[in-house]
């Protein structure tokens, strides 16, 4: 197994080491080699000297520690060393060599323990030191506890495995100042849950109980007062007016997918996730109400009853027919004057349902705009949701893959957005102008989507510029590669950097990630450049990669893992050659983030440019 961590020494620098071990060498083993490999310290007595590098006898090879060339990239490159030997005895003697983990507070590890078992893993800062007496190991804390209400509201107490007494008393672990506590008011009980009930090969669960013990105000889990209480992840518990909140650490619960691995690397298995897709859909809206039908004054009809009217008289002579001549045009008028206020009201009624019609798709749009902007940015997670994801093993770590959607897309901000659901306006037909613009004002703005992620989608329109003032454009392009290498797996992505001595230490970070040292990778030379010659190295491989890959003919996709490539505009590689790797490389799934200082200095090649003020 490979263990690659970062050695602090005092007056020099920290140096990136990579250690290959056994599982059975021992953390005494591996700091006393450093401490006789080390030309900076001065050697203990009876130690054959190994800077040159010699062994003592003692000790037998079982593996090599390499450190970091000059020169060899932005995380420098390490090489096979000589090896670390098996320690023997049980006890812990004074002035025996130990690790202690800067990260952790200078923390002293047992050297009795093995590298596995002593929870280094690959990424870890350390320093040699010698034991002064008998060391007894806790570990890292398994649980913090919290203090969200009382006198002492704001305090963190680490919490390891075993029993924690909480109380006024001098002997609390916990030590409270509220007088409403009692010196010795109860005690948590953190233990793990045995192997029966775990998934075989996973982490056991770890649990909390709380204990009252005999205190004169008890505790309350829950606004109940119980003499004892397990404490689900978050729980609180209260002991007179102390409110007491409990939190398991990422060494305690093991997220999904993170395995207990004989390996000082941290095993992780992706497990299914179910990320739909939000494909929009169409809406339906109302059809505009028809205008009434005009309606034409009776002019013969009123005028046929006149003149039969009119014939009657001449005949009869009678005042009747008068009243017949007079009485029918005025029916026939008042039922013209009915229907045309007829005509308006229902029209009235027609545009009242419709405007009730509209309300209702409406909402249902408005509704809909809601889940798609959730599910949008569930597709597309934020830097920091993936800085959380890579932090605790989440089921979202390296989900997608090169067969599924969204394969490479990175998210470059927020914006206003088209929906991707669609409506389509009715024609006017035989209905108003007014209805229409009354339809329009409804469902206008019901289109877009605002504060949605803006996607670029590299393997499909070319290489992505990055440009404006350091200190903006830096961390935006820092983005882009975390959330690449938080959503994609090593064995799917490379990431390779182009960078300058003066650059370098900004992308320093990248040599913790699997995807710069992936064995997956068709990469042979060093994936992290900062210098000329290996800079030119790194460019003729991936150059090599796309000749490859040009000549393979009905080939669908990448014969290799998709490679991502950062540039820096300042680095030492011929500039003609980086243009042409960022005009040609995404055809074959090599994709360039080109990191300018300002927008004229990227080149054409990047179709898609970020320009941050």
């Amino acid at each position: 197994m490979k263990l690659k961590f970062a050695l602090e020494s005092a007056g020099r620098d920290r140096r990136d080491l990579l250690a290959t071990i056994d599982s059975a060498t021992t953390v005494g083993d591996l700091a006393s080699y450093l401490a006789r490999a080390d030309p900076d310290r001065s050697r203990p007595d009876g130690m054959d000297e190994v800077g040159g590098v010699h062994e003592s006898d003692e000790s037998d090879e079982v593996g090599g520690v390499g450190e970091a060339g000059e020169g060899e990239g932005v995380g420098a490159g390490v090489g096979a060393g000589v090896g670390v030997g098996e320690g023997e005895g049980e006890g812990v003697g004074a002035g025996e060599h130990t690790l202690s983990v800067v990260d952790q507070g200078y923390r002293v590890v047992d050297p009795r323990l093995t590298i596995p078992e002593s929870g280094l893993r690959s990424g870890v800062t350390v320093t040699v030191t010698r034991c002064s007496e008998h060391v007894v190991d806790v570990g890292r804390p398994v649980a913090v506890a919290l203090i969200v209400a009382g006198p002492d509201s704001g305090k963190e107490f680490p919490l390891w495995r075993g029993t924690a007494y909480l109380g006024r008393g001098h002997g609390a672990e916990i030590r409270l100042s509220d007088s409403s506590v009692s010196r010795r008011h109860a005690k948590l009980v953190i233990a793990d849950l045995p192997g029966g009930t775990a998934v075989p090969g996973t982490a056991p669960v770890t649990l909390v109980e709380v204990v009252d013990l005999g205190s004169a105000n008890g505790i309350r889990v829950g606004g109940a007062e119980v003499p004892r209480a397990v404490l689900t992840a978050g729980g609180r518990v209260r002991l007179g007016d102390t409110e007491v909140e409990v939190h398991l650490t990422g060494t305690a619960s093991h997220a999904a997918g993170a395995l207990m691995a004989d390996s000082a690397s941290v095993a992780f298995t992706r497990s299914p996730r179910i990320a739909p897709l939000f494909e929009g859909r169409q809406f339906d809206l109302p059809d505009l109400p028809e205008r009434p039908k005009p309606s034409r004054m009776p002019w013969l009809a009123m005028m046929f009853p006149a003149l039969m009217g009119m014939g009657l008289f001449a005949v009869t002579q009678s005042a009747y027919s008068l009243m017949f001549i007079l009485m029918s045009p005025m029916m026939m008028l008042g039922n013209h004057v009915e229907q045309r206020r007829g005509g308006t009201k229902d029209f009235e009624n027609l545009m009242r349902d419709f405007r009730e019609d509209v309300e209702v798709v409406a909402a249902q749009i408005r509704e809909s705009l809601e889940v798609e902007a959730h599910q949008r940015r569930a597709e597309n997670p934020s830097s920091s949701e993936c800085v959380q994801t890579a932090r605790r093993l989440s089921p979202l770590l390296w989900t997608r893959r090169g067969d599924s959607p969204g394969f490479l897309q990175l998210r470059l901000g927020v914006g206003t957005l088209p929906s991707r659901s669609w409506m389509t306006m009715p024609p006017v037909g035989r209905s108003t102008a007014q209805a229409w613009s009354e339809l329009a004002r409804s469902v206008e703005g019901l289109s877009v989507l605002p504060d949605v992620p803006v996607v670029v989608d590299p393997l499909r329109t070319g290489s992505i510029g990055v440009s404006g003032a350091r200190g903006v454009a830096l961390p935006a392009a820092r983005s882009l590669i975390l959330q690449a290498v938080s959503l994609h797996s090593p064995a799917e992505l490379i990431v390779t950097a182009f960078a300058s001595t003066a650059t370098a230490g900004d992308w320093d970070w990248l040599k913790w990630v699997p995807h710069t040292a992936s064995a997956h990778s068709p990469i042979s030379t060093g994936h992290l450049a900062s210098t000329a010659p290996s800079c030119s190295a790194l460019l003729s491989q991936l150059e090599d990669l796309i000749a490859s890959a040009s000549q393979s003919e009905g080939q669908t996709g990448p014969a290799h893992p998709c490679v991502l490539v950062l540039v820096e505009n300042d680095a030492p590689a011929e500039r003609s050659r980086l243009v042409q790797l960022a005009e040609k490389g995404w055809h074959t799934g090599i994709c360039v983030v080109w990191l300018a200082p300002a927008t004229p200095s990227l080149p054409a090649a990047c179709r898609v440019f970020l320009e941050v003020d």
